[in-house]
């Protein structure tokens, strides 16, 4: 660390450029299709949106080796700290494995003498600092250059180990809750798709009756037939509440016999009530801004709306963002608040079949219509109308109601998880804060986590 000076707290101030190679990115040419589809993971910041975690694997798409080798993309190795320098700036992950990037990163492949994690949270607790210096005018943008000027201060290898070890005990914590709801949220819509998508129940019952299968739906027969253990087939009691045939429709096909289809408008109510905005906080209010990505649910906001009163939500209700960039943005309501004039909000007609609508609206083909009836060429939005008027089979209550029973217990897990991790996120910012500042060091901060952890 040449030119390194040491602060009074014994930490160094150096240099991104005296510690890390700081690398760039790029893309291959989408005309050529070699370069896509390989085996080697590359990363945009849109991957990074919404990602939750410390280290990443993959983006959504790979390159092959003419990709890499014929763009200006490099293969980075395991354990580069990746910082998308633009489109937004400050996104931070750790490359769990060899990973190339777009030029949208400056990512560090740091020095011998520090340690990945450590730097992980140095930056990111400096996400400040470097939206500060950005150059560019039509998208603002770090550049290598500059951002190898960046001054930070670094204490000794051990000391780093040390704090990354605390920092990470309580991300692995709060990493294993998000891994476990996503699980939860994954294990209700594997629920939802039997029954109501893909209508197991209705297959098994047929198969039992010897009643006649569609040849549409042979194939998914031929997979229910193999299912001899009958602990994987639905209780009786479940197979009750479906019929036993099909029905050919016009509009979607075969479906169950006695079901009916109909517009959403059917089993939902789009809200419109009112609520004084003296009556929201910053927890209760929900925007377009607040809303987590890819479906996420939510964060707390940033500042209230001016206007006098605001749409109102009840605990149970559905809200979906409505502008159009940011459709897959969905939260199932707790208790009562307010909402922006770009969300929309969905309640069930039936008592007790609130998680049912929930799982049918989280389905990717809603959201797809959504974006083919928005209206508005600027910023579109969905169209209240159509939106209502969207098709969609509509079984009997009953078996809406015992799904919806059936999943309640997973999202009250998911919740409470969501209110622990929020608690251990506020608690690791808090520590982060001193650690990186000084304030405490290594032993106080043993003896800061055990006092204040459980606040």
């Amino acid at each position: 660390m040449t030119q390194a000076t040491t602060t009074q707290k014994g930490w160094t101030k150096v240099t991104i450029g005296e510690i890390a190679e700081v690398i760039g990115g790029g893309t291959p040419s989408s005309k050529v299709d070699e370069y896509w589809g390989g085996s080697i993971p590359w990363l945009t910041p849109k991957d990074l949106s919404g990602y939750d975690f410390r280290r990443v694997k993959s983006g959504k798409r790979n390159i092959t080796d003419s990709g890499l080798a014929n763009s200006s993309a490099r293969l980075l190795p395991k354990n580069t700290v990746l910082v998308t320098s633009r489109a937004p700036i400050g996104y931070v992950a750790l490359a769990d494995n060899e990973i190339a990037t777009n030029q949208g990163f400056k990512s560090l492949i740091l020095n011998d003498g520090c340690d990945p994690d450590f730097f992980y949270y140095l930056i990111k607790h400096n996400v400040p600092t470097l939206e500060a210096v950005p150059s560019g005018t039509t998208f603002k943008e770090i550049s290598g250059k500059t951002f190898k000027q960046i001054k930070f201060n670094v204490p000794p290898l051990p000391e780093q180990k040390a704090i990354a070890h605390i920092l990470g005990s309580l991300d692995d914590k709060i990493e294993l809750n998000r891994r476990m709801n996503e699980t939860l949220e994954a294990m209700a819509q594997a629920l939802f798709k039997s029954w109501f998508v893909d209508f197991d129940p209705v297959i098994d019952n047929a198969l039992a009756a010897g009643n006649s299968i569609p040849d549409a739906l042979k194939e998914k027969a031929a997979i229910r037939q193999r299912l001899d253990d009958k602990r994987k087939l639905p209780p009786n009691d479940t197979r009750r509440l479906f019929p036993s045939e099909f029905a050919y429709t016009e509009e979607m096909g075969w479906i169950p016999k006695g079901w009916e289809i109909g517009p959403l408008g059917l089993i939902a109510t789009y809200c419109s009530d009112r609520i004084p905005t003296s009556e929201l906080t910053l927890e209760n209010y929900v925007s377009t801004e607040n809303m987590l990505a890819e479906k996420k649910g939510i964060c707390t906001a940033a500042k209230l709306p001016t206007v006098k009163t605001t749409s109102s939500y009840q605990s149970g209700n559905i809200l979906v963002s409505n502008i159009r960039p940011y459709f897959k943005k969905i939260w199932f309501a707790e208790g009562g608040g307010g909402c922006s004039n770009d969300i929309l909000n969905f309640t069930a007609k039936e008592l007790n079949t609130e998680e049912y609508l929930l799982n049918l609206l989280w389905q990717d083909t809603f959201f797809d219509y959504m974006m083919t009836t928005a209206k508005g060429s600027k910023m579109p939005r969905g169209d209240k109308d159509a939106i209502m008027n969207w098709k969609v089979i509509i079984p009997p209550v009953k078996p809406r109601r015992l799904f919806a029973e059936t999943v309640r217990g997973f999202y009250k897990q998911v919740s409470g998880k969501y209110k622990i991790n929020a608690s251990l996120c506020k608690f690791s910012d808090k520590l982060l804060t001193k650690l990186l500042s000084g304030e405490i060091r290594i032993e106080q901060a043993k003896k800061y986590w055990r006092t204040n952890r459980e606040e």
